[in-house]
């Protein structure tokens, strides 16, 4: 008997709100120490090597993440706890993450 597959999900985010969350997850990060940074640390990981971004025939850009169903959880999460930290968002992680998997 094998261990039970995680359902995969998949979120769909605005460039805007794609940068926000990453830039969430990446303040989460700083603040937190040990096994939680390890933890966040392999998320954002996860999020740059799953994620793939692609633009409407209308011009919006978006980015779908690919996720097991226990990240996605994780990510709800990290969110909840720094909904309450003011976030600068001063970098284009939707285009730099696009970037790197157009190489």
């Amino acid at each position: 008997m094998g261990f039970p597959r995680a359902e995969r999900v998949k979120l769909d985010f605005t460039k805007e709100l794609f940068n926000t969350i990453v830039a969430e997850l990446k303040q989460y990060e700083k603040v937190t120490e040990d096994d939680e940074k390890a933890d966040v640390t392999r998320l954002i990981n996860n999020i740059a090597k799953y994620t793939y971004f692609d633009t409407d025939t209308d011009g919006t850009e978006y980015a779908i993440m690919r996720l097991f169903s226990t990240e996605a959880s994780r990510i709800i999460y990290m969110l909840s706890l720094v909904a309450s930290i003011a976030v600068e968002i001063d970098t284009d992680y939707y285009s730099q993450m696009r970037a790197a998997k157009e190489e």
